[in-house]
């Protein structure tokens, strides 16, 4: 009897079927799905779930591949790739591969997840890709879930971001996850810093004149501003003035001073011959009336003529004497004043007029001096206008009489006064 030949690795003995035969005259491939690893093989076994083989007469089944499964029940092949937002890190894989973790992501037939990178990021399991942030939001390293939202302060302006952007001096990012920033509105702004959550008004004094203003300016000289949150400054009105930059309310000028227009930085002083009637914040200086004066620049309050002196029109920086023959018995005088009949003033700047003396007269007004009374005339009280003639029987030898004395010897040194006409007009010696 002839000796039994084993059947080669890849084959089983007999026909197609699970069993090999007994006394079986011919050898059978392996068919796809199974196996046979050693020569004489009764039958081929058939490939686990993490294998697979593609044809006939195998020896052995072929593990998948990394990056890829085997589907049960296909033990014939071949090997699925793993879908997107999957993978598998080794050889032999079961029925699906492990889902990418949050953060992560993969293509296809991966053999590991990615971390989404910095500016991305992947909010589920099993992502294929990853997504930009959004504006207003970033992430700042790879990984990430979800995106974080821009603090207050703040932006993100595009999509995709790693950091987000600090708001410049003058505009501000109110609430967090803002994608632009916002100016501040005119009268307000940052007080110099960046990344601000809040836009705070001017100072007093102070102003930005348009939004967006990086910092609040001081008012210029001439200029305030009263309230905080200006957005203008405001003329200085007439009678005021700031000095300098920065102020909240201007200064009502000193008395002697002012200012003739809106916007002054500085009083100018009333000239001589003005005044400013002893008050503050005028806006003009005031002439000084007829008979007073101011002397000098900066006066706040005119002073009257004195005695003697006139000023005869408004404006006056000095007052005039009164001449010889004239006086002025007030203060504050615009005009000096003759001397009337029977008195007279001899120097300038005379307060009174001086009485003629007995004997003497001033038959005219303004007059510097007296005049004596003619032979045969008396004056007999002061302040005369005029001298009288003796009458019938009496008579005066000199000039400047103040009596007639009567004719003859008898009579030489009898006197008469003058009150006693009355006695002589009615015959009585």
């Amino acid at each position: 009897m002839a000796a039994c030949t084993a059947c080669p690795v890849g084959h089983q003995a007999g026909f197609d079927g699970e069993h090999g035969e007994l006394g079986s005259t011919t050898c059978t491939k392996c068919r796809p799905g199974r196996f046979a690893e050693t020569a004489g093989s009764s039958n081929c076994t058939v490939c686990n779930a993490t294998a697979y083989s593609d044809s006939y007469g195998r020896s052995a089944c072929t593990n998948c591949p990394v990056g890829s499964y085997a589907p049960i029940p296909l033990p014939v092949g071949p090997c699925r790739a793993c879908p997107p937002g999957s993978m598998s890190r080794s050889q032999g894989m079961p029925v699906a591969c492990d889902l990418c973790e949050i953060g992560r992501y993969s293509k296809i037939s991966a053999t590991e997840c990615t971390d989404c990178a910095a500016g991305r990021h992947a909010l589920g399991v099993g992502t294929s890709s990853c997504a930009h942030c959004a504006p207003g939001k970033f992430s700042p390293s790879p990984g990430h879930q979800e995106c974080t939202a821009c603090p207050s302060g703040k932006i993100a302006n595009t999509s995709g971001l790693t950091s987000c952007t600090p708001c410049e001096r003058g505009w501000h990012a109110p609430m967090t996850g803002m994608d632009e920033c916002v100016a501040c509105p005119a009268g307000a702004n940052t007080f110099d810093k960046e990344s601000s959550s809040e836009c705070g008004p001017c100072a007093v004094g102070r102003f930005s004149g348009a939004a967006g203003t990086a910092k609040c300016t001081d008012c210029a000289a001439g200029r305030h501003a009263l309230g905080v949150g200006t957005s203008s400054c405001a003329h200085c009105a007439p009678g005021k003035f700031s000095p300098s930059p920065g102020h909240q309310e201007c200064t009502a000028c000193p008395s002697g001073k002012v200012t003739f227009e809106a916007g002054a930085s500085a009083c100018t002083l009333c000239a001589a011959g003005y005044h400013t009637k002893n008050t503050t914040g005028c806006e003009n200086c005031t002439a000084c009336d007829a008979g007073w004066f101011a002397p000098t620049a900066n006066t706040s309050q005119c002073v009257p003529c004195s005695v003697g002196t006139v000023a005869g029109s408004t404006a006056s920086s000095a007052c005039t004497s009164c001449f010889a023959g004239e006086h002025m018995p007030v203060t504050g005088g615009s005009s000096c004043r003759a001397c009337p009949a029977g008195r007279y003033s001899n120097s300038n700047a005379s307060a009174r007029c001086v009485p003629c003396e007995e004997g003497l007269f001033a038959n005219t007004s303004g007059l510097t001096t007296c005049t004596r009374c003619a032979q045969g005339r008396f004056a007999l009280l002061p302040a005369a206008s005029s001298c009288h003639a003796c009458p019938a029987g009496y008579n005066i030898g000199m000039q400047g009489g103040v009596s007639c004395e009567p004719s003859g010897q008898f009579w030489k040194n009898y006197t008469v006064p003058y009150p006693r006409y009355a006695d002589i007009d009615a015959g009585i010696p």
